[in-house]
């Protein structure tokens, strides 16, 4: 009776030991996730900050990208717009000839557009099998004043929160975004 005694108090001793250390490497993993790694900043931005648009004039404003020296595998660019202000918006990849980065930069499927909402979603990946760096052109926005007769003297034109690198490594590239501001 003594030695099953001795026997259960080890076992219940080496259980609750097991536990705690348990519990001490499953807390430092979620330490280890939580910490974010920060690269070096990058910018998705609108070649213009400002333009102007007559009814039914069609507008473009080409989109740069700067990965600030980070190793991306695509970027992920969303707009969003006042679909009563703005309308025939058109998001699309283009080709830089001064920029390798924009060379190999292709479409990921086709644009996606929510006209009810007023946002447009564009994907591209690199078509390099390493990761890529580097500035340039990579998509133009192109839309058109809708002819409303409103009291309205400009709308802006912004990135979505979803305006991201897709990042090849752990971490979190920072980004600068603009906005563009459409006058009437």
């Amino acid at each position: 009776v003594i030695l099953l005694g001795i026997s259960f108090l080890i076992i219940v001793m080496l259980f609750i030991a097991f536990t705690i250390l348990r519990n001490q490497r499953v807390q430092e993993l979620r330490d280890t996730t939580a910490t974010e790694i920060t690269r070096p900043a990058g910018e998705i931005l609108f070649e213009t900050p400002e333009v102007k648009a007559s009814n039914n004039q069609t507008v473009s404003v080409d989109i740069e990208i700067s990965t600030g020296g980070n190793p991306v595998g695509g970027v992920v660019l969303g707009v969003k717009y006042n679909p009563l202000l703005i309308k025939n918006v058109k998001l699309e990849a283009i080709k830089d000839n001064e920029s390798p980065l924009s060379q190999i930069l292709a479409p990921l499927g086709d644009t996606t557009y929510d006209t009810a909402n007023g946002a447009a979603l564009l994907s591209l990946k690199s078509l390099a099998k390493d990761p890529v760096t580097g500035r340039g052109k990579v998509a133009r926005l192109t839309f058109v004043k809708a002819s409303l007769n409103v009291a309205v003297d400009s709308t802006e034109i912004t990135f979505l929160p979803t305006t991201n690198f897709i990042t090849v490594q752990e971490g979190i590239i920072p980004l600068t975004k603009n906005l563009i501001t459409v006058s009437f």
